[in-house]
């Protein structure tokens, strides 16, 4: 009896099968919905990559222009923008990122939704520091979701089903952060420890 996802190797042409909803097929050959799962995750990759691109050019611009709670005054960065011309780039790339981040095919976006993009993303309202937090976070989220989708295609190119692929990326991942926060060895000292001068 063959077990799901058990794979074959055809001695004389070299062809790789799997074995798939009881029958063999060939490698490579994913399902309807494998595909579009990888669809999604490049897509979502690329998104998120352009996004936090704009959020890093956010931050360029902060180091010129400070930001802080004043600019949360209504018409505060309307009228600065006039004075200053970063702070006008910065509020146009906030409202670029915002309804960015909405998950293509899902709809308009509410207003209550909007409000949650527009905290997830850099803005004058902000002061500098909090600003490079969440870029920081932005850019470890976009980080993951490239590896996520550069690993379901490998997984899916070398096992002809993206079945168990998300469990062995999490795994994955984890031990790539647990690697990242090991701390570095320490110099090589010689030596028994204290030495008292006279």
């Amino acid at each position: 009896m063959y077990r799901e996802g058990q794979t074959a190797t055809n001695p004389k042409t070299g062809q790789k099968l799997i074995y798939r909803g009881g029958q063999w097929a060939p490698v490579g050959r994913l399902t309807q919905q494998e595909e579009i799962q990888l669809k999604e995750a490049r897509e979502s990759a690329n998104v998120f990559a352009d996004i936090t691109d704009q959020a890093t050019r956010f931050l360029e611009l902060n180091k010129k222009a400070s930001t802080g709670p004043v600019y949360a005054v209504p018409g505060a960065s309307e009228v600065m923008g006039i004075f200053r011309p970063e702070i006008a780039q910065m509020d146009a790339l906030t409202a670029r990122m915002a309804p960015a981040q909405r998950v293509p095919g899902s709809g308009t976006t509410s207003d209550r939704d909007l409000a949650l993009f527009l905290k997830a993303i850099p803005s004058t309202s902000r002061m500098g520091t909090a600003n490079q937090g969440i870029v920081k976070d932005m850019q470890s989220l976009t980080t993951k979701r490239q590896q996520r989708a550069y690993f379901l295609d490998r997984y899916a190119q070398e096992r002809g089903t993206l079945k168990g692929a998300e469990e062995a990326f999490q795994t994955y991942w984890r031990q790539k952060q647990a690697s990242e926060k090991r701390p570095a060895p320490g110099p090589k000292t010689e030596g028994a420890g204290w030495k008292i001068v006279p």
